[in-house]
């Protein structure tokens, strides 16, 4: 275990080596919500899985961002119909996130954070769902971090009030797809993904670059 400071945050670095010789890093520090995976072989890749929270549509998506590009992986949405009971329906979300967690492996889960401006009654049950995503997270030990709309706006097109048809074109170009992934829940959950590799950790991997760290 190594301890350093970087600037005015404490660093906690483990460094593991396995049999291939790759180094792997864990890192935690105050100024994050979570911890974050990144491999050092000469490049930098992290596996991302954004998931956008809903209880009748979970929107998702898993990235590969390496080298400042992104690499669409695979995408979905995990659907639970309207006439199930409500508590079925949290279980099943929960069941569908942790099957695609363990299958998909990622380095960190991205969700976007709540904002509700009048329905309350369907602010509480999104969040219920929610709270089935980030328990899915917990539980299979995925580092998780959260995002604002205005933050995913921001980070996908560079302007935090660019509309929703806007994001959705520059998520496509940006992960190379032909056309803007279906349902919308899973286009945002690929931007979602997108925001966390252009501004999570970000400092982090630039003292990697740099070899602040891991020397």
């Amino acid at each position: 275990m190594i301890t350093k400071w970087i600037g005015c945050f404490l660093f906690q670095i483990t460094v593991n080596r396995d049999i291939a010789g790759i180094k792997r890093i864990w890192y935690t520090g105050k100024d994050m919500e979570t911890a974050t995976c990144l491999e050092r072989t000469g490049r930098i890749q992290l596996i991302i899985l954004g998931i956008d929270p809903g209880y009748a549509i979970v929107g998702w998506g898993c990235v590969r961002y390496e080298r400042a590009r992104f690499t669409p992986l695979d995408f979905g949405a995990v659907t639970t119909p309207a006439g199930m009971d409500f508590s079925e329906r949290l279980e099943r979300i929960y069941d569908e996130l942790a099957l695609l967690l363990a299958q998909k492996r990622p380095d960190a889960m991205a969700v976007e954070k709540l904002y509700f401006k009048n329905n309350q009654k369907t602010a509480i049950d999104v969040a219920q769902a929610r709270g089935m995503v980030l328990l899915a997270a917990r539980k299979a030990g995925v580092p998780l971090y959260e995002y604002t709309p205005l933050q995913v706006k921001s980070a996908v097109t560079g302007y935090g009030k660019a509309e929703k048809p806007q994001v959705m074109e520059m998520t496509r170009r940006l992960l190379g797809l032909r056309e803007v992934p279906k349902p919308d829940d899973t286009a945002d959950a690929l931007a979602i993904a997108i925001c966390h590799g252009q501004t999570g950790g970000t400092a982090l991997k630039r003292r990697i670059v740099g070899g602040e760290i891991g020397k």
